[in-house]
């Protein structure tokens, strides 16, 4: 049994396709999107999903309560590692239940060298607009650049969701959300805050994750 990395896949893949009638087994993995269905055409391939609500409360530690296993599923998309690394960094009470889970969610080491490196390799200005959307869902509507949130479809970030996007991953918007700057989120915040509506919800939300100090002006609204 041999495993290999997926940046080896093509001298792999023409190997695996010559040694089928010898006793010799190749074991490949990929993420969806990473690997184009004809690389793997011709070859026995296994599609793995996410673990069920029951499947995670089996995985997860019992003082996690049933109703945060069941969001947690939800947010992960059943990701066993996602599942145990945010799991493993959450407060008694939000285990229990009895506080609100943390935003952007704590995923843990191994899955920052995963989603990190997929928002750290785009270009700059498809990285403002994945913060955007981000920050906000219906972001793409106030963009002076539209095509920016198109490029971040095809780099396999986010996915249409009117009236706005979605990432194809939770976790992907929590390491977008980590690795922006103070600067960066409060510049975001002004930004959205310029497109919503005087004395809107939203208006004064992205106002006051802005704010760097009192604003009694603020505070009432």
């Amino acid at each position: 049994l041999i495993f290999f990395a997926m940046y080896l896949v093509i001298p792999i893949l023409f190997a695996a396709r010559r040694l089928s009638s010898d006793p010799v087994a190749f074991v490949m993995n990929g993420r969806t999107g990473s690997v184009a269905p004809g690389q793997v055409q011709g070859l026995a391939a296994l599609h793995l999903s996410g673990l069920t609500v029951p499947d995670a409360e089996e995985l997860l530690r019992a003082d996690v309560a049933a109703s945060v296993v069941a969001r947690l599923t939800e947010v992960t998309r059943g990701n066993p590692l996602a599942l145990l690394a945010v799991a493993g960094r959450l407060t008694r009470a939000q285990r229990a239940g009895a506080s609100p889970l943390p935003d952007p969610l704590p995923v843990g080491e191994r899955l920052h060298t995963v989603y990190d490196a997929m928002v750290a390799d785009l270009p700059a200005q498809v990285r403002q607009a994945v913060l955007l959307a981000a920050l906000d869902r219906t972001a793409a509507t106030a963009a002076p650049d539209r095509e920016l949130f198109d490029q971040a479809e095809q780099h396999g970030i986010l996915l249409p969701d009117p009236p706005g996007h979605s990432f194809r991953h939770p976790l992907l918007r929590s390491a977008v959300l980590r690795l922006a700057t103070p600067a960066q989120l409060r510049d975001g915040h002004r930004f959205l805050a310029d497109h919503h509506p005087p004395g809107s919800v939203a208006r004064t939300l992205h106002l006051a994750a802005a704010a760097t100090g009192h604003d009694d002006g603020l505070a009432d609204e």
